[in-house]
């Protein structure tokens, strides 16, 4: 009889750690699940119609993404020095729908934007080295129009280090602000689109 009771016991013991066993299993993986749902953050780029930058028949000038990060570059592929001033690169959020809101209720107006960790501004040569000639981490607060003096067969770019996790979500417009007053014949003169779109998905 002792040795009856014993043994239920241990049974009793056996099932107890199977359920507790069942329901661990359970629970990780409701929590892998639950890691799976979370929407990453995303940063894309789109146009909203056909138009392409404009630019001279020596030059190449390119806007993508790449890695979350917003790379602007301008190629030389002619056999002279071409002379151009790189535009300050502004974000600036898309109207969105506005609910009725009471006239008599005032509201802080909260503008969204992308966050900018850095800038690297840097010169690739025909051997794909890249030199890295600047660091920005200011957000362009201390942006100061140059003259940038492009030679055959170099890249000048720039890359945006975007931080998705820490921007308003939201579709922004590209500007390139290039009204610099550098007075010089050799500069050659970019128009930039209107239409390119940074979209931020949380």
């Amino acid at each position: 009889m002792q040795y009856l009771h014993g043994h239920i016991n241990l049974q009793k013991k056996k099932t107890m750690k199977r359920i507790i066993l069942i329901l661990f299993l359970s629970l990780i993986s409701c929590s892998e699940t639950n890691k799976k749902q979370v929407p990453k953050c995303k940063i894309t780029l789109a146009t909203e119609n056909k138009n392409k930058i404009d630019y001279n028949e020596n030059l190449k000038v390119d806007l993508i993404i790449d890695n979350s990060n917003l790379v602007f570059s301008v190629y030389n592929y002619g056999n002279k020095n071409i002379y151009f001033v790189p535009p300050k690169i502004i974000f600036e959020i898309l109207e969105e729908k506005k609910e009725n809101i009471d006239e008599n209720i005032v509201v802080k107006p909260y503008i969204k934007q992308i966050v900018v960790d850095k800038i690297y501004t840097s010169f690739i040569d025909v051997s794909k080295k890249k030199s890295i000639i600047n660091i920005d981490s200011t957000m362009q607060r201390n942006y100061i129009a140059k003259t940038i003096d492009l030679a055959p067969k170099k890249i000048y770019r720039k890359e945006f280090e975007l931080n998705c996790n820490k921007s308003d979500s939201g579709r922004y417009r590209i500007l390139f602000f290039d009204k610099s007053s550098i007075n010089d014949s050799r500069i050659i003169k970019i128009n930039y689109p209107e239409n390119i779109i940074v979209n931020i998905t949380k």
